[in-house]
């Protein structure tokens, strides 16, 4: 368990601001924008000049300006700053806008980096979404679907549109200003906090903790529906993990929701994250790198949320599914209105392994990490124990294998309990969630 999961983490980063930004008053009204707190009329970083200044800006201009942040030296940053012209290169953006979480581009679907990885290969069909098996009608509350901030028909600071049109897709922009809070390339592509791969000894600053339930079954995906919370911290997750791990190596599909301001500002957004080689050299969020092909344009992966959960309040939620379809895995969302099929990873990614074709477990539940001193909460950052309005939850959990559905029979761990803790309860106890847990505690020094 744990061997497997210490792996799985990540990186951290901010918006778009300029490299070479201009002097004085200028300056600070680039870096406000780029940060994503400028009012209205203090400029708006568009796609172009964002490109034009990645193109002009090498190293010695960046050190000089005193923006080359946590890059080991010129090497790295050069590589870093090939990586963004690669990933636009021939990207088409018809509209870009400013969110709480960054400039976001909405790209053609066609002209997105991982389309034109496939190599004139046409964009897939996604199936029609899963359902679960049958449940009973007891129920510990009710929750609300949150709506995506990009159906809310609300504008950014400058009057654009927080949407994309039809045919395009949201793009969070990579800004060199987001690689350089690492050492390197693939410290930024990286999951684990510090960039690296594989377990961790006892020593290492950078520790995982879990409590999540998992189960060995063959699969095609599942299901389940996340407590949507922003507690505090350094790096909190709750997720999905697709798991094989039958050729010596691990490779996985996951998403869920992360809360990590080093990389994704202050409060919890929407991620998803594979590994074709136990999180040693593939991999990325979101789509910071050539991997998963997005086809909605209603969600924007590594954007946050309208509204949270509060504990001991209103209960919000999201339902995320993953599916394994004619070779590809499908990640669907549903937030306030029906699901949707968002895109996928094309099975291309893993190499010929065997998360091309299938999972050999699947698990479900809360990570965190220690980036300081302390660890961060994990849910609501009260015990599993307190229950419905207070705990965090994952609801209705349960897997595919060749388009039937089973709940899930989950093996629920809880790595530190004096920290976080877990309350499974399973399907045959006769709830309408199904099978479902508890999860999460006040993390500290654990």
């Amino acid at each position: 368990m744990v061997a497997v999961k210490g792996r799985r983490l990540a990186a951290f980063a901010v918006a778009g601001l300029l490299l070479a930004a201009p002097a004085g008053a200028e300056a600070g009204a680039a870096a406000r924008v780029a940060a994503g707190t400028a009012p209205a009329g203090s400029g708006f970083v568009t796609f172009a000049e964002f490109i034009a200044d990645v193109s002009r800006t090498h190293y010695g201009a960046a050190l000089s300006a005193g923006r080359v942040g946590a890059v080991r030296g010129e090497a790295a940053f050069e590589q870093m700053r090939g990586h963004v012209l690669d990933m636009y290169k021939g990207v088409d953006v018809k509209h870009s806008y400013l969110s709480p979480d960054g400039y976001f581009d909405c790209v053609s679907v066609d002209s997105q980096p991982s389309v034109k990885a496939l190599g004139g290969k046409e964009v897939a069909a996604p199936p029609p979404a899963g359902s679960g098996p049958p449940a009973a009608d007891k129920a510990p509350g009710d929750a609300i679907g949150a709506p995506s901030a990009l159906t809310l028909g609300d504008k950014d600071a400058f009057g654009h549109a927080i949407s994309c049109g039809p045919g395009t897709i949201p793009m969070q922009r990579i800004t060199m200003e987001r690689l350089t809070k690492f050492a390197d390339l693939r410290a930024f592509l990286a999951k684990e906090p510090g960039g690296g791969g594989g377990s961790r000894a006892a020593a290492d600053p950078y520790v995982h903790h879990y409590a999540v339930g998992q189960q060995v079954v063959g699969n095609h995906g599942g299901q389940s529906s996340l407590a949507l919370y922003n507690q505090a911290g350094d790096f909190s997750i709750s997720q999905q993990w697709y798991i094989n791990d039958t050729a010596g190596y691990i490779q996985t599909a996951e998403g869920g929701w992360i809360r990590y301001p080093q990389k994704f500002g202050d409060r919890s957004v929407t991620f998803i994250y594979f590994t074709a080689d136990s999180y040693t050299s593939t991999g990325c969020y979101n789509l910071d790198c050539v991997g998963f092909v997005q086809t909605n344009r209603n969600w924007a992966l590594g954007g946050g949320w309208s509204i949270y959960s509060t504990p001991g309040g209103a209960q919000y939620q999201f339902t995320m599914q993953w599916q394994w379809y004619q070779g590809n895995w499908w990640m669907f969302l549903q937030g306030a209105g029906a699901m949707e099929a968002v895109g996928y990873y094309p099975g291309y990614v893993y190499r010929g392994g065997p998360l091309a074709s299938y999972a050999n477990r699947s698990d479900f539940g809360g990570e965190t990490a220690r980036l300081f001193s302390t660890f961060a909460q994990m849910g609501s950052g009260y015990y599993a124990a307190s229950g419905w309005t207070w705990a965090a939850y994952q609801h209705t959990i349960f897997y595919l294998v060749n388009g039937g559905s089973y709940w899930s029979s989950l093996w629920p761990t809880a790595t530190v309990p004096h920290c976080y803790t877990i309350n499974y309860t399973p399907a045959s106890a006769g709830w309408n969630w199904g099978t479902f847990f508890y999860f999460g505690g006040p993390g500290g020094y654990c």
